[in-house]
């Protein structure tokens, strides 16, 4: 990474966050940052993440270009490939555990730099000269979980690291339908049972028969496969 900061001299939070997050980022290539100003016009992304962590109040936003390549297994999961170049760098600014990661709101630009002192620091990554992601940190935007307090956080998050291992049966459901005993005994091969869900409707996807998304079923290599489109929150919202 070349020192291509110098518009920022002195070493303050959001460039200790930044140069470490670079350095750590799964990029193959020769990786240059440069900060980006207000007016200049920002390269092409998907969908920005928005990462957060216990500690420190503020979030790193960050946009993949279609020119960014990740590690094949899990360039289908930006967010995982992400998290933990972010997590190192927001370390550096006192986080505590890992970092949550959620898209950003619909509607909404987290690059936007009009926002007064709330206004992130944007900052491009190019590999090997092409633009490969945007960089937003914006600071003091406070973070705080639903009644808990920080020691509480810190627990909760060293406890949820041990058990990311486990596994987690999930599932796909295109449809279902009623039958009677009767009916059951009469199925036969070549029957056809018509579902409650009209053909093209999203799939459901369940974590331990959990609603957690919804999906369209596609194929992948011969594979059948669910592209997520929608996330589920713990009150039933949708979100996406």
């Amino acid at each position: 990474m070349t020192d291509s900061n110098a518009a920022l001299p002195r070493m303050d939070t959001v460039t200790k966050i930044v140069s470490a997050t670079v350095a750590a980022l799964p990029l193959a290539g020769r990786i240059e940052t440069r900060a980006v100003s207000a007016t200049e016009q920002l390269p092409a992304t998907g969908q920005p993440l928005v990462f957060r962590s216990v500690g420190w109040p503020g979030s790193v936003v960050v946009g993949l270009t279609a020119a960014a390549r990740l590690p094949d297994l899990v360039a289908d999961d930006p967010g995982a490939a992400l998290k933990p170049a972010i997590d190192s760098g927001l370390s550096t600014a006192g986080a505590v555990g890992p970092s949550s990661v959620e898209p950003a709101l619909a509607g909404t630009n987290p690059f936007a730099a009009s926002l007064g002192e709330s206004a992130p620091q944007l900052f491009a990554v190019t590999v090997d000269g092409v633009d490969a992601l945007v960089l937003a940190v914006r600071e003091g935007a406070s973070y705080e979980r639903p009644s808990r307090n920080t020691a509480v956080d810190e627990d909760f998050l060293r406890n949820v690291h041990r058990i990311r291992g486990v596994d987690m049966e999930l599932s796909v459901v295109i449809g279902r339908t009623t039958l009677t005993v009767a009916e059951l005994l009469r199925i036969k091969p070549g029957q056809v049972l018509e579902l409650d869900r009209a053909a093209g409707a999203p799939a459901d996807v369940l974590v331990n028969g959990r609603h957690l998304a919804s999906g369209e079923v596609v194929v992948q290599d011969l594979d059948f496969a669910v592209k997520i489109t929608a996330i589920r929150d713990e009150n039933a919202e949708v979100l996406g």
